[in-house]
């Protein structure tokens, strides 16, 4: 027989489940995105190395152009892992709102229509419906960027 506290537990895990659900279908895609957000920031941790290296080269008289070479291949390499990044991530996080509009709308209709009209008309489906963006862009901006950010923290 569960006990209260393994009731609440249990009842308190389930929204963060049906939040990890909204996940299930674009996983990969954020995966993907997350793995290139970390090579974004490990070029981005590598700019300061390669220009201490041309400062280094200048410096001594030595050959500068390999190293500034190297440093504008990083920096391109690094800003299109950016724009990649940012259209995977649009794209998925327009796929969820786009799952969550679609499973709000079915429940509104499924709810009687006793239940509408005691509810001013349009307030719901604007609510919900702004709940349903700002949690994209939570689990699609915010929840993605969390692993590169642990990695150069």
């Amino acid at each position: 027989m569960p006990t209260a506290a393994s009731t609440e537990a249990a009842a308190a895990a389930r929204p963060w489940r049906r939040l990890l659900g909204l996940l299930r279908p674009d996983w990969a895609q954020l995966a993907t995105s997350a793995l290139l957000m970390c090579l974004q920031s490990a070029a981005l941790l590598a700019m300061p190395w390669l220009a201490g290296r041309a400062t280094a080269a200048l410096g001594q008289g030595g050959a500068l152009a390999p190293p500034l070479l190297a440093l504008f291949v990083l920096v391109a390499a690094q800003a299109g892992l950016g724009w990649w990044v940012a259209v995977r991530v649009q794209a998925a996080t327009a796929a969820m709102v786009a799952r969550g509009s679609t499973g709000l709308y079915a429940h509104l209709l499924a709810l009687p229509l006793d239940w509408h009209r005691r509810r001013r008309r349009g307030d719901v489906l604007a609510l919900l419906g702004e709940d349903i963006d700002r949690l994209g862009a939570f689990l699609g901006a915010t929840l993605t960027t969390l692993v590169p950010l642990l990695l150069t923290c």
